[in-house]
């Protein structure tokens, strides 16, 4: 009776949701467009988040969806991809609707939604993919409807089908097949439940409306845009997210399922429709674990939605269901007739069960019927994937939108605060070190690698045969020793050369090739550093590549012998190599070393700053502060390598004794056997010779990969490094060259901000005639240094163009901008050279005499001549006063000769006589050349042809002295000293 009772209880549990979703299915309608209908395409603004921003499929889409004449259409494509999508744009023809591209910095879906939600000025917002979406010519009509019957609509969605193009290939065709079937089984639960209780799993993201108003509700986008999951943001999940807010805010949903309201659609017909499973099946996993234990007002508005989701989500994968039920049947009969009938019925029904749900695709397509085997086998496989992506809800990344430019996604900076054990994901860190370890492409050192790993085996041989012992004896009496070392070291040295050439150099081209943003971000010092100590890692490339690798063949070898010899030992060693790691991995032994590693730097930055900074020490009388500050960071660094000499004892104490402990063990064996006459008295001997063997790759295994540990969490910075992407970049490897000619600037609406949050420029525009030179004035930080700094591209504008003679500078080669543009900023840097390598870093090419002649314009040449070295003299910082800095910055920005000259605050710190030779020798130099001047100097700014008056990120006035200084505003205001 049990038997019976357990069986009716699984099939009502597995198939009762089926009959009902039948039922419902069969009796849900679409709701009917109206002919009165007062909403209409134009109240529709269509939102397309795409990567790319352009390609065949994407302007299918744009065509199917223009046929249906919404009010606008916006594209939301990153920057980098921004023109293409404006030539897109273009080649089509006879648009019937507002086609608007907009851009965001970095590819994240639920990012150019939001931009996109802010961008709609109409009722109802249509969100479509980019992946070749096929719209019906009536389809708005049919997304509006439901809006109209009742005001407490807030989303429509639409069903699906997948288009079912030529296939070249069996497979694809398979791949076609049961992606058509996954959309088919979605339809057909979305209608069912929606027709029960008004709920549905998830509104699908391909083709969905909703309005307006909600999507621009400050809490959804601040909810939408900040979703995470295991402290990581969510990129994908988005339509989830969208139909969980729908119901927590008490708005209603509905999908249309009518042949005019179909959404043709593409789907992976290749392998990758696996990786597509996937990652719906995490989407669902964690979008269903919130509905059911996060947010419970979902059981209170849907019920019979939610007990949908609670099936879909824990009951056991399809085969094991399906074998229970077999079981169970097989066990609750007894009549051996009734026994057969009964799982010859079972099943039947399972059958029937695994296609009632297509019989409208069937009927469609008759021909695939015989690929219904195929689709009963991918219903077991489903439930293996979606118990993988159980296991795997951290991967939180939107696959199919990595950069364009091949760096992966940029990782949000929530995302890298949360990454706290770098050390820990060796996957990375091997990556890292056979990527830079490994000479590829370079034969003759690969030779080098192989050549110095047979060597060191060579070094550490220990047991030999009778012929071996020959051998041995006559390499040492060819002083086999030192013929070893030396050719050790000629094998070893260029491999060194490499590994460390390719450190330094390898991070000195990654920190240098970094934006703006991180180098004022970061100290300096700390990069300079890293790039120094770059080389010291050379010993754990030696240590893998020829020390590991070949110990660890020598000890698999010892390990088979020993287990030919004697089985038991063998499974005694492996158990105490098991303990060893064991050992290894007690306690947050990385969060100790990293610890102890950042006390060092501590230490290291307590005592650069004091002794850099000496003289404003002893202008406060700080000694004794300062030495304080070094006790107590000594003392931190000494408390931390207290604790890790303490833990590395214990950790060698338990390992010696779980060694010692297998030994014994396997000595007892092996005597066993000897005693019993199992095995021959040298049996013992052996095993104790190959146990030898093996326990010294063991113990030098573990101690390197100790020493591993702790130069793993040093290499963490430098890892970091590594995988800091710019974010100013190239647009192309092909991008055209920034060729100035006339010196025409142009600022057009530029939007920028440093941290996202406080806004520098606001629809920032002004114009640069050639020739002209152009005084900017403001309130301090009022963003006049900033606009140097995205003129030089050491920073990109939110959005907005910047122009150089008609150029998109984002569009054409970062170094050929900077080449035509000389700067002299407010803080100047200088080398510790000479004063003429010093001024002819900018043009080196500059003869002494041009050399002269820029520092008889700057105002500086009679003083240099003043200096013991003169031209010669090294310069040092702390040498040089604040006006001799500045007169040096000029001159060297004079030397390079560039179309566009900029000078930062240049009669600063300056006396009256100086700075009147300083402008009248610019005046004159820069005749006929496009100059920007920063400066408050109003003898400046009276012979300016303009001046640019900037206030709160925006160009409030515009003029010349005499105009703005009538108008009596906030020229005249910073003039006069009133503001």
């Amino acid at each position: 009776m049990e038997y019976i009772l357990a069986f009716l209880s699984l099939f009502l549990y597995r198939y009762a949701r089926l009959v009902v979703n039948l039922w419902a299915y069969h009796r849900h309608k679409p709701i009917t467009p109206s002919r009165a209908s007062k909403l209409t395409s134009k109240d529709v603004t269509v939102v397309i988040p795409s990567v790319d921003g352009h390609g065949v499929r994407l302007i299918h889409t744009l065509q199917s969806i223009l046929q249906n004449s919404p009010q606008k259409v916006i594209l939301v494509t990153i920057k980098k991809n921004h023109m293409k999508a404006e030539e897109m744009i273009k080649s089509l023809q006879s648009l019937q609707a507002i086609v608007k591209v907009i851009t965001v910095h970095k590819p994240n879906k639920r990012e150019q939604m939001a931009a996109g939600i802010r961008e709609v000025a109409t009722k109802i917002t249509v969100f479509a993919d980019d992946d070749d979406v096929m719209w019906t010519d009536s389809l708005l009509q049919w997304i509006l409807s439901p809006f109209e019957k009742t005001t407490r609509t807030g989303a429509v969605g639409t069903c699906q089908r997948v288009q079912r193009n030529p296939v070249q290939s069996i497979s694809q065709s398979v791949f076609r097949f049961l992606g058509a079937l996954y959309i088919e089984r979605r339809n057909f639960d979305c209608a069912a439940t929606v027709h029960i209780d008004g709920g549905v799993p998830c509104i699908s993201g391909r083709t969905a409306a909703y309005r307006t108003s909600i999507l621009q509700d400050q809490n959804f986008i601040q909810g939408f845009c900040n979703e995470t999951w295991g402290g990581n943001e969510l990129d994908p999940d988005d339509d989830n997210f969208l139909t969980r807010w729908m119901v927590s805010q008490g708005w209603d949903i509905h999908i249309q399922c009518h042949p005019d309201a179909l959404v043709s659609t593409m789907l992976e017909d290749n392998p990758n429709f696996l990786k597509q499973c996937l990652r719906w099946a995490r989407s669902n996993w964690r979008s269903n674990l919130r509905s059911m234990f996060v947010e419970m007002f979902i059981w209170r508005r849907h019920p019979y939605s939610t007990y949908a989701v609670y099936l879909t989500t824990l009951s056991p994968p399809a085969l094991v269901g399906d074998a229970a039920l077999i079981w169970l049947c097989n066990k609750a009969t007894e009549d051996l007739m009734l026994h057969h009938w009964l799982l010859g019925l079972l099943v039947v029904w399972m059958f029937i069960s695994k296609f009632i749900k297509f019989l409208g695709y069937f009927q469609r397509h008759p021909s695939d019927i015989i690929l219904l085997p195929i689709s009963i086998l991918f219903g077991y496989v489903h439930g293996v994937i979606k118990l993988y992506a159980a296991c795997t809800l951290h991967v939180t990344r939107w696959e199919n939108r990595e950069r364009p430019d091949g760096t992966g996604k940029e990782e949000s900076p929530r995302n890298q605060a949360n990454k706290k054990h770098l050390v820990c994901n060796w996957k990375k860190y091997t990556h890292f070190l056979w990527t830079v370890a490994w000479p590829a492409g370079n034969i003759r050192l690969q030779l080098h690698c192989f050549g110095l790993g047979m060597l060191n085996r060579m070094n550490e041989l220990g047991v030999l045969s009778y012929r071996d012992i020959c051998i041995f004896v006559l390499l040492q009496v060819l002083d086999m020793g030192s013929l070893t070392a030396a050719i050790r070291i000629f094998l070893l040295l260029p491999l060194e050369d490499y590994w460390i050439k390719k450190l330094k150099i390898g991070s000195f081209e990654r920190i240098m090739a970094l934006s703006g943003d991180f180098h004022e971000n970061n100290d300096p010092n700390a990069s300079a550093d890293l790039i120094s100590e770059a080389g010291s890692f050379e010993y754990q490339m030696a240590a893998i590549f020829l020390q590991l690798g070949p110990l660890l063949l020598d000890a698999l070898l010892a390990l088979s012998t020993l287990y030919y010899l004697e089985t038991r030992a063998a499974f005694c060693f492996i158990v105490v190599v098991v303990f060893y790691f064991c050992v290894q991995n007690l306690g947050p032994q990385e969060d100790l070393q990293r610890q102890r590693f950042h006390s060092l730097k501590r230490e290291k930055s307590v005592v650069c700053q004091s002794v850099l900074n000496w003289a404003t020490v002893s202008y406060f009388n700080g000694f004794k502060r300062e030495k304080e500050g070094l006790v107590e960071a000594v003392d931190t660094q000494l408390d931390y390598k207290k604790k890790s000499a303490i833990r590395s004892m214990f950790k060698t104490t338990m390992e010696t004794s779980g060694f010692a402990a297998g030994f014994v063990g396997a000595c007892l064996a092996t005597a066993r056997g000897v005693t019993q006459g199992d095995r021959p008295v040298g049996g013992l001997f052996a095993m104790l010779t190959y146990w030898t063997r093996l326990s010294e790759p063991l113990k030098f295994t573990v101690r390197q990969i100790g020493t591993l540990r702790e130069q793993a969490v040093k290499m963490e910075p430098f890892i970091e490094i590594f995988e800091k992407t710019p974010t100013v970049v190239d647009p192309e490897e092909d991008a055209p060259s920034a060729t100035i000619n006339s010196g025409n600037i142009d600022f057009d609406r530029v939007n920028f901000s440093y941290d996202g949050r406080r806004p520098i420029f606001e629809d920032f525009s002004f114009k640069i005639k050639s020739g002209q030179t152009i005084v900017i004035v403001g309130a301090t930080g009022s963003g006049k240094s900033t606009l140097i700094k995205l003129l030089l591209r050491q920073y990109s504008p939110q959005s907005g163009t910047i122009r150089i003679d008609g150029k998109d500078i984002s569009r054409v080669r970062m170094e050929t901008v900077r080449e035509n543009i000389a700067l002299a900023p407010q803080h100047p840097g200088f080398f510790v050279n000479t004063i003429t390598d010093n001024i002819r870093y900018a043009n080196p090419k500059a003869s002494d005499a041009d050399v002269h002649e820029a520092c008889r314009v700057a105002a500086i040449h009679d003083q240099i001549l003043k200096y013991p070295d003169r031209y010669d003299t090294v310069m040092r910082a702390d040498k040089l006063s604040g006006g001799e800095r500045r007169r040096l910055a000029i001159a060297r920005a004079f030397i390079k000769n560039a179309p566009l000259l900029i000078l930062d605050e240049p009669t600063n710190d300056l006396d009256n006589k100086t700075a009147a030779q300083i402008r009248h020798n610019m005046l004159r130099r820069t005749r006929g050349q496009t100059t920007i001047v920063i400066s408050h100097d109003i003898n400046l700014m009276k012979d300016a042809d303009k001046i640019i008056v900037i206030d709160s990120g925006k160009v409030v006035e515009e003029g010349n002295h005499r105009t703005l200084m009538h108008r009596q505003g906030h020229y005249y205001k910073l003039y006069t000293g009133k503001m």
